[in-house]
């Protein structure tokens, strides 16, 4: 005997139905970051490889990548058909709303030391590559191997830079007991006798992120959510700190892709830009990072990391 439902129930059934299939539809075609391995021009999908330098000069040494072995670095990700991408559409894929091209990178510089200005940015420009400079915003126009304001803004001008914040002054080492220390916005200052409270920290390097919000207002005329994490190290209590003054994409210095679903206050990157870093080496690390991802891409950078320096 075939049972029959009301035809009310049968409405609100096929209503369910209906509504159920666009979400398993959706949950079906989800990005699934894949590592293809160049067939077809295509070495990865669905994922992200951020790379970062510190500085570039003539010559290349420790974190400072030689002038023309960062022109061959801009030229062979033209070759091979790696995609830059703005660090916006970066935010708008953490965020669930938006997809990224095959093979996209995100190029970071951190610090805003000059050799960036001299040397990095006529390459960059001839690439038109979009880039994320994070400077040490109280290092502006005080130190002379930094950025003056002047020349942020004319790289803010040329279009395809964007500025976050590596500290306002809160990039360095502070004393957080006998022989020991930590990198500042992370650990709570020791004076010798008593270490800072937890009120104080906060207040500490939340006013650090305001003056460093404030820094990018005024170069850009909006605030920014992108914070580097000084020697890659972070707390959550860093993280809910920063977020606050509006920081709420951070990067790490782990080394792995950014695969969908990766944790915004978390990201991670390589460093392409020491003094024996080469295209070639780049590449390989691209591929390395995008194949390990492809492999397990729920692994993410762990909630915290921090070093106690002796």
């Amino acid at each position: 005997m075939r049972l029959r439902l009301p035809a009310a129930l049968a409405t609100a059934a096929l209503a369910g139905l209906a509504a159920a299939m666009p979400l398993a539809a959706r949950a079906a075609s989800a990005p699934v970051a894949q590592y293809v391995g160049g067939h077809g021009g295509v070495y990865y999908r669905n994922m992200v490889v951020v790379l970062t330098w510190h500085d570039v000069e003539p010559k290349g040494v420790y974190d400072t990548i030689s002038s023309a072995n960062f022109a061959a670095q801009m030229q062979l990700l033209r070759t091979d058909g790696f995609h830059p991408i703005a660090p916006s559409l970066l935010a708008a894929f953490l965020a669930g709303k938006a997809t990224v091209p095959n093979n996209a990178v995100l190029l970071t510089f951190d610090n805003g030391t000059l050799g960036v200005y001299r040397y990095a940015l006529p390459v960059l420009e001839r690439y038109r590559y979009p880039i994320l400079l994070f400077p040490i915003f109280g290092r502006t126009g005080v130190h002379s191997d930094f950025l003056t304001a002047a020349e942020i803004r004319a790289m803010i001008k040329t279009g395809f830079v964007t500025i976050g914040s590596h500290t306002y002054q809160e990039h360095n080492g502070i004393a957080v007991g006998p022989g020991e220390s930590q990198p500042a916005d992370v650990g709570r200052a020791w004076n010798g006798k008593t270490s800072e409270t937890l009120a104080q920290y906060n207040a500490r390097v939340t006013r650090d992120a305001a003056l460093a919000q404030a820094a990018i207002r005024s170069y850009e005329g909006r605030p920014e959510p992108y914070f580097s994490d000084p020697f890659g190290q972070y707390t959550p209590l860093l993280l809910a700190d920063i977020a606050r003054k509006g920081f709420t994409v951070d990067f790490t210095t782990y080394g792995w892709a950014v695969a969908p679903g990766a944790p915004a206050d978390r990201v991670p990157r390589i460093n392409v830009g020491t003094g024996a870093s080469t295209a070639a080496s780049m590449v390989g690390a691209i591929l390395t990072v995008a194949s390990d991802t492809a492999k397990d891409p729920g692994w993410h950078p762990p909630a915290s990391w921090v070093v106690t320096w002796h």
